[in-house]
């Protein structure tokens, strides 16, 4: 399987991906509880996008991929939503609500692991670094997943 074909083929994935870069912090995605809306994002779709993170997180913490890869290939993403203010209240609030501190384990674990490993504090050092990596041009690895994933 291609996560990152998956992952970036995703017009919900890059639509999050523009969100966040516009900084501000604040939440862009609409309640369940208000009801879906054609063509705006959603819990789903946030859930969804976490999603990748937590299933990297944990092929990482289960050795069945290298954390390097995960890394040059999802790094400045995983951080990027790491450091979202409203991403991260989400969260709590989903563990609080649902009463499992376990939600997301894999991606707090992932996304620690990568901003301990960040070649720059501060989301911008990416950019420097790697281009366009989450905007589906070539980054570290090329489009073709190599490295396993």
């Amino acid at each position: 399987m291609d996560i990152y074909e998956r992952f970036f083929a995703r017009d919900e994935c890059r639509k999050i991906i523009r969100e966040i870069e516009r900084g501000g912090g604040e939440r862009f995605w609409n309640s369940l509880k208000d009801g879906r809306s054609r063509g705006e994002l959603d819990e789903i779709d946030l859930d969804e996008y976490l999603g990748y993170f937590e299933l990297l997180g944990a092929l990482v913490c289960r050795k069945a991929i290298d954390f390097k890869n995960v890394y040059d290939l999802f790094g400045y993403c995983i951080e990027a939503a790491w450091k979202h203010q409203a991403i991260r209240e989400y969260i709590e609030t989903v563990c609080r609500d649902k009463k499992d501190p376990d939600i997301y384990e894999h991606f707090q674990h992932v996304a620690k692991q990568v901003t301990a490993h960040s070649p720059r504090k501060g989301i911008g050092g990416w950019w420097k670094r790697y281009g366009k990596c989450c905007r589906g041009g070539e980054g570290p690895g090329g489009n073709s997943g190599e490295g396993g994933l």
